[in-house]
């Protein structure tokens, strides 16, 4: 129940945010560094590591459990799945997205730092895989 909780915040937090034309504030306004961003956003995955300035976004898979439910195996290895400035701030918050061109393909992140372009998933309950 914590983790439908947790997913129902972080999606009403990713709705405010699709909807807001404001740029995010990380807490670094000194920084102003939006060019990095940019960069990072856009980096492949195999050299996003290499950017000093950049770091990966990385996911767990979503799979039905057998039963027909939604569920996240915490115990396997994260997969990358974007690339995003390492100066850039995380809200905390359980989050499942997919790419905008797939949103069936949904994935667990573990804050609301997404890749680019993706969005909410409807999958709105999940369960931890056993």
């Amino acid at each position: 129940m914590k983790s439908l909780r947790m997913f129902l915040l972080a999606s009403g937090l990713l709705a405010a945010l699709a909807t807001s034309k404001a740029p995010i504030d990380s807490g670094d306004s000194d920084r102003g560094d939006t060019a990095a961003a940019a960069t990072c956003a856009t980096t492949d995955l195999g050299s996003c590591e290499a950017l000093g300035d950049c770091a990966l976004i990385s996911a767990r898979e979503l799979r039905d459990d057998g039963d027909g439910e939604v569920c996240v195996d915490f115990t396997a290895e994260t997969v990358p799945k974007g690339c995003m400035d390492a100066e850039q701030g995380c809200a905390e918050a359980e989050t499942l997205a997919a790419p905008a061109d797939d949103p069936s393909d949904c994935w667990w992140f573990s804050n609301l730092c997404l890749p680019e372009g993706w969005v909410s998933c409807e999958t709105s309950e999940y369960g931890e895989c056993g």
